[in-house]
């Protein structure tokens, strides 16, 4: 097994293709455990880019803000609503979490969680 790098999903630098899904995952689990809520939340709405961009939906680039990634997502997935509705429900409570600084509890990041797994769901091949 390869070592995966140290990533700090805090630093603002850190984009979703810096880490693989399952890495993503594994640090919201970590993070979750710490109960560092607003961390643990980044790195789900990373996943999400990141499974939206392993399955062609989006291309990660540091240059996109999360406006840029639903509008991808808008014109690539115009015939999935429910995918559009599930990520633009994750970049906002995302942008509200961690740009607004409002405070984000369990309930919260497991509510996101659900979330992720449904999107994950619907860009599987054949979902």
């Amino acid at each position: 097994m390869t070592a995966q790098k140290e990533v700090d999903v805090a630093d603002e630098n850190v984009a979703a293709d810096d880490l693989p899904l399952d890495g993503w995952l594994a640090m919201a689990r970590d993070l979750m455990a710490q109960q560092d809520f607003q961390r643990a939340l980044r790195a789900l709405y990373l996943s999400v880019l990141a499974q939206l961009a392993e399955r062609g939906r989006v291309v990660i680039a540091r240059y996109k803000s999360n406006q840029d990634y639903f509008s991808e997502l808008a014109r690539r997935a115009h015939a999935e609503p429910e995918l559009l509705r599930a990520f633009d429900w994750c970049r906002q409570v995302f942008e509200r979490v961690w740009y607004g600084m409002h405070p984000v509890a369990r309930e919260q990041v497991e509510q996101f969680l659900a979330y992720q797994q449904r999107i994950a769901t619907l860009v599987e091949p054949n979902a």
